[in-house]
């Protein structure tokens, strides 16, 4: 309830509402700032969050190209290792030499003949014509 200053007001009654209004000032004041302050940490709060959540995102993408690499390396080892033990069989081994002359440069001995096989292919299916082919 909110008292005015009139004529018959006394001094001391002029004194209390100062500093009623003072007081209000103040409670009004103190919200106001802890409003501020919170304001304030939410948007701490936030500028962080935005700044820390596109540098997760590029360190899990950073790791799993890490990862597709390592995969990539092992596939290789294991070519490598392949070729590698293909070498020394065709070193080492005179009946591989011939096995993978036949296969690969089709190449055969004298007075041998040689029959290959092809598989079927999906889309080939035996008893239908070829796509595209006329019928």
């Amino acid at each position: 309830m909110a008292r005015r200053f009139d004529s018959e007001t006394t001094f001391d009654e002029e004194q209390e509402l100062l500093l009623e209004r003072h007081e209000r000032r103040v409670r009004l004041l103190t919200a106001f700032n802890r409003v501020i302050a919170f304001l304030i940490v939410v948007g701490i709060v936030a500028a962080a969050v935005a700044y820390i959540l596109p540098e997760l995102r590029r360190q899990r993408e950073a790791q799993a190209q890490v990862e597709a690499l390592r995969r990539q390396v092992e596939v290789r080892r294991i070519e490598v290792a392949r070729q590698t033990r293909q070498v020394s069989w065709l070193q080492n081994n005179p009946e591989y030499l011939g096995i993978y002359a036949r296969d690969k440069f089709d190449l055969m001995k004298e007075g041998e003949t040689v029959f290959r096989l092809e598989p079927v292919r999906p889309d080939r299916v035996p008893g239908r014509p070829a796509p595209g082919a006329p019928e």
